[in-house]
C-alpha cells in the first residue's frame, strides 16, 4: 500500500511539473515575429540632361517604374524661352519621343509636357518623377541586418524570423504585389474547373489538327 501511495505521489508531481513547463514554454510571450514584410510610400525623382538620355537609361527607368511605380510617370522637358535652339517646340517633340519609347518599354501611364526654364541657354533637362511603393522589414524587427548584427547583444528584443522577413523584403521584385494581385478577379472559376476536369480524370487531350496554307485559304 505504501509503495502504491509513493507511485501515485510521484505521478502527481510529474503532472504538475509538466504543467509548469507548459506554462513556461507555451503560455509566455512568443519570441517569434508575428509580422511580415510591409509596404511604404516613397517618391522617385531624377533629372537628366536631355541630350544624354540613351536607350540603356530609358530601359533602366522603365524597369524601375515596373518594380516600384504607383501612379502616373511624369516626364517634363525644359526649354529656354529666349533660346533659338533650346525651344519649346523642340522640347515638346522630345517629350513625345521619350513618352513613346517608355510606353514601348511597358510604362502604360505617362504624363508628359514641357517646362520653361529661364536662362538655361542651350541646355535642356528632362525631369522624371512618380510615386512609388517599396517593401520594408516588419516594424517590430530591429535595424537593418548586416554582418555586424551578430556582434551586438540584442537579447530578448530580437524576434526569430526577422532576418527572413527582412531579406524577403529586399528581394521582392514588385513590392505592390504584397497588397494583393487582382489579375484573377475577372476570371471565371467554373470555366477554369472545367478545363482541369479531363486532366484530373486522366484523359489525354485530343490531338491538334494542323492546317496548311492551302487548306486555310479555302
Amino acid at each position: 500500500m505504501k509503495f502504491r501511495i509513493l507511485l501515485a505521489g510521484s505521478a502527481l508531481v510529474s503532472v504538475l511539473a509538466l504543467g509548469a513547463c507548459d506554462a513556461i514554454i507555451y503560455g509566455g510571450p512568443s519570441n517569434l515575429s508575428q509580422s511580415h514584410a510591409g509596404l511604404y510610400n516613397d517618391r522617385y525623382q531624377t533629372e537628366i540632361e536631355t541630350g544624354t538620355l540613351n536607350e540603356g537609361q530609358i530601359n533602366a527607368l522603365a524597369r524601375g517604374y515596373w518594380s516600384n511605380g504607383n501612379g502616373p510617370m511624369t516626364v517634363n522637358v525644359t526649354f529656354d524661352p529666349k533660346s533659338k535652339t533650346n525651344t519649346a517646340k523642340k522640347a515638346a517633340s522630345e517629350a513625345i519621343r521619350l513618352a513613346t519609347v517608355l510606353k514601348r518599354q511597358g510604362v502604360g501611364n505617362i504624363q508628359h509636357g514641357t517646362t520653361a526654364l529661364e536662362q538655361s541657354g542651350t541646355l535642356s533637362r528632362t525631369m522624371i518623377s512618380y510615386d512609388s511603393v517599396k517593401a520594408k522589414a516588419p516594424d517590430d524587427c530591429p535595424e537593418t541586418l548586416g554582418m555586424e548584427f551578430a556582434e551586438r547583444d540584442h537579447g530578448e528584443d530580437y524576434k526569430m524570423g526577422c532576418s527572413i522577413e527582412t531579406f524577403t523584403a529586399r528581394q521582392i521584385a514588385r513590392p505592390a504585389d504584397l497588397a494583393g494581385n487582382r489579375v484573377m478577379d475577372s476570371n471565371n472559376g467554373r470555366r477554369n474547373a472545367n478545363m482541369l476536369e479531363l486532366y484530373q480524370m486522366g484523359q489525354p487531350n485530343p490531338d491538334l489538327k494542323g492546317v496548311n496554307a492551302s487548306e486555310g485559304s479555302k
